[in-house]
């Protein structure tokens, strides 16, 4: 029989086979997926930068929106990784995407 993979093993696969070297993610939730973006960053010598309210919405309301607890998660993947705390319908965040990238996006995961 055969295996299915999931969401972040494909989303993985694809970074790390298309050599991206830029990822962001909008909507980082519990860091799930954020874990497979950093196995292809650390693959491919990229960068994973995460943004989110980080606050209980819609149908994740009692299981995320905490940043320490994402951050703890992600903790060995070290420096490759950032995560913010944005509003990214905001002016704000347009500001802090052009400051973190400084230049083009490979990859964007938008969730």
């Amino acid at each position: 029989m055969k295996e299915i993979i999931t969401w972040g093993e494909l989303l993985e696969n694809w970074c790390k086979f298309c050599c991206y070297k830029t990822i962001i993610e909008i909507g980082v939730q519990n860091a799930n997926t954020t874990v497979h973006l950093c196995n292809a960053a650390k693959a491919t010598g990229g960068e994973v930068f995460g943004y989110d309210f980080f606050a209980p919405i819609g149908v994740y309301r009692g299981n995320s929106g905490n940043l320490d607890k994402c951050k703890k998660k992600l903790k060995s993947f070290g420096n490759i990784v950032k995560l913010q705390k944005v509003d990214t319908l905001t002016e704000e965040f347009d500001n802090i995407l052009k400051k973190d990238i400084k230049g083009k996006i490979d990859f964007a995961f938008i969730y």
